[in-house]
């Protein structure tokens, strides 16, 4: 792991077929993160210790067209600025959070620049700390593959960590499997891999809450949150049912 302050930008320019660079920020440093990587078009992976810092000035800059995975660590990652990820430019993404305890906001997953397909991977520990408690607000803006202007989460990898079972953090998480099942738990799409689907969301039914022994599904099954998409969009009906009463009320009031 590289840990300086600051380097100069033409410091890897030497390095084209850089595949996966680790690096730690914050406290100042390596705020010109994404200027160093001009000469490194082959990096696939970006792993960045955070100290604590919110990104918002280190990745402002395009950044490299193959690089479709980026590790964030450290012992707490919350208030990510919400544009931090926006210069990603590549199709499909890798998101590791590797950290203590975990909070993410919806407005992170919001942009993420040309970003299409997502896999989220929370299972990884940052040194000792396995115990933290996690909270991701709905990553989801599209249930089909290929919705435009969308990303679709394509995996969650959720490991042994424990969870804010509340609708306001993971409520989102039963829809979407649900939806997940739909689209890729076709004879298609298993052919190969019988059993992967069934397997699959085996694991994913075993995450547990955090301040209780309670399974997450179960948990948000008895707070009837499990349609629950975490979008601050109404739905469509509200919609409906709001021109109808002002409309009602413009009828009542031109009668009167």
């Amino acid at each position: 792991m590289m840990n300086i302050i600051s380097i100069e930008e033409s410091s890897l320019s030497n390095l084209p077929s850089l595949k996966k660079l680790s690096l730690s920020v914050g406290h100042g440093k390596l705020e010109n993160l994404v200027s160093l990587l001009t000469f490194n078009p082959a990096l696939q992976h970006l792993s960045l210790e955070t100290n604590g810092a919110s990104l918002k000035r280190e990745l402002r800059e395009n950044l490299p067209p193959k690089l479709q995975e980026i590790t964030l660590r450290g012992d707490k990652i919350a208030n990510l600025f919400p544009a931090a990820l926006q210069s990603v430019t590549s199709r499909k993404l890798k998101l590791n959070l590797e950290a203590g305890q975990t909070e993410i906001s919806r407005d992170l997953f919001l942009n993420l620049g040309f970003a299409e397909n997502l896999t989220i991977d929370v299972s990884g520990n940052y040194g000792n700390r396995s115990d933290g408690l996690i909270k991701v607000a709905s990553p989801v803006s599209a249930y089909k593959i290929g919705t435009p202007n969308s990303v679709y989460v394509e995996k969650l990898i959720l490991g042994n960590k424990r969870f804010s079972c509340d609708c306001s953090s993971m409520g989102w998480f039963g829809k979407w499997l649900r939806y997940w099942r739909g689209n890729m738990c076709t004879p298609q799409n298993t052919r190969d891999d019988p059993q992967f689907c069934d397997q699959y969301i085996t694991i994913l039914r075993q995450a547990r809450c955090y301040y209780s022994e309670d399974l997450l599904l179960e948990s948000l099954g008895r707070k009837e949150c499990l349609s629950y998409s975490g979008s601050s969009l109404p739905h469509p009906s509200t919609f409906i049912i709001t021109t109808f009463v002002l409309m009602s009320a413009i009828n009542n009031f031109l009668v009167s």
